[in-house]
């Protein structure tokens, strides 16, 4: 099969992508991963694992692209699957010979073209999925966007297949909260851009600080917004409570030095750095979007209102400094085996199955 996606740099589609692709090549299949922009971050990690990477596609013109594109696929035959994966790379696919059958994965609960207004957005999603015979929604919540938003075509079918978890990232047991002695140590990984709603987190930490509670708080990510949210910090006097930490590659490391993954999103698609805290040992308070109790469970507490920063200082003080939580390694696997990376291959499989119609029983079993 050949994934095309639009990059193939840090963010949650594209490390969900090598999950994906390793484990299709643990059971036998050639996968080729083929990318249209970006410096390539994840490249080394795809080749490493052994997946073909085409990039001498990258960087160059739209147009010049779809031409390099269609003399690509011509030494592949009609039972080919190709799988695309962010809007770009399925403007691309859109313009693959019919022969091939086209999967698109679906991984954001927002508007197909941002740039563009709603309803040529919605148009333009919706002429692009009709060309494939089935669409991948990464999570209820994103299922339910296109849904609502009238982002897929009537025809075209969407199943849910959650992300899973990267085996690759070593698993931690669940970490105690420190001594009430020694300042609580708060992270978060994320864009820093609207979506992720820091504003919030930033606001409320400055209550814990005016109540002279004791803490550090880590942001890990780049973004437009990072000058503004400096001057926030540096107008509510929290330069010695709040650090910029910048893009980390390799969230596995630095996750384990704290003690709280706080992410205070406006919306999500998924999340995958919820599965890495997750993996890391951390204890979680998220914001309670309908994403985050699809992975959580609805009864999990550490779940405040979107964009209260009253509330998530009040949920901080109850779960971090009053020891109000009760979290433990059997209730953190019970949440990450929803996330499998065997059952995010084999849901995939049976739609690759289901769009082919094979009648080979070699292939079939196979999947």
């Amino acid at each position: 099969m050949i994934h095309v996606i639009t990059t193939i740099d840090n963010g949650g589609a594209e490390k969900q992508l090598l999950i994906l692709a390793r484990e299709q090549l643990e059971r036998g299949f050639e996968v080729s991963v083929f990318y249209l922009k970006g410096s390539g971050a994840l490249r080394e990690s795809l080749l490493s694992s052994g997946i073909s990477v085409i990039d001498n596609h990258a960087n160059k013109n739209p147009i010049h692209q779809v031409i390099l594109w269609r003399n690509y696929l011509r030494k592949f035959k009609g039972r080919t699957i190709i799988h695309a994966h962010l809007p770009r790379a399925e403007i691309l696919a859109f313009f693959s010979q019919f022969k091939f059958r086209l999967i698109i994965t679906r991984h954001n609960a927002e508007p197909f073209a941002t740039l563009l207004p709603r309803t040529m957005s919605s148009f333009l999603s919706r002429l692009v999925s009709m060309r494939a015979s089935w669409v991948i929604a990464i999570s209820g919540a994103v299922k339910e966007f296109l849904l609502i938003s009238r982002e897929v075509a009537t025809k075209t079918p969407i199943t849910v297949i959650y992300y899973g978890f990267d085996k690759m990232f070593p698993t931690q047991g669940v970490k105690s909260l420190p001594a009430r002695d020694k300042p609580l140590r708060i992270v978060t990984l994320a864009r820093l851009v609207p979506q992720k709603g820091l504003a919030t987190l930033i606001e409320a930490s400055h209550s814990l600080s005016r109540e002279g509670l004791r803490f550090s708080l880590d942001i890990y990510g780049e973004g437009f917004l990072l000058d503004d949210l400096k001057k926030k910090v540096s107008n509510l006097g929290l330069q010695a409570f709040i650090n910029f930490k910048g893009k980390t590659s390799k969230p596995e490391l630095e996750l384990p030095h704290y003690d709280f993954f706080i992410l205070p999103s406006v919306y999500e698609g998924f999340g995958l750095s919820v599965l890495e805290a997750l993996q890391s040992g951390l204890r979680l308070i998220l914001s309670d979007l309908p994403v985050f109790k699809e992975i959580m469970g609805s009864s999990f507490t550490g779940f405040f209102k979107c964009g209260d920063s009253i509330e998530l200082s009040r949920v901080i003080k109850e779960l971090c400094f009053n020891a109000n939580y009760d979290w433990n390694d059997a209730d953190r696997n019970a949440v990450l085996s929803k996330f499998d990376p065997k059952r995010l291959h084999k849901s995939t499989s049976e739609i690759y199955h289901r769009v082919l119609r094979t009648d080979d029983s070699n292939f079939a079993e196979s999947f």
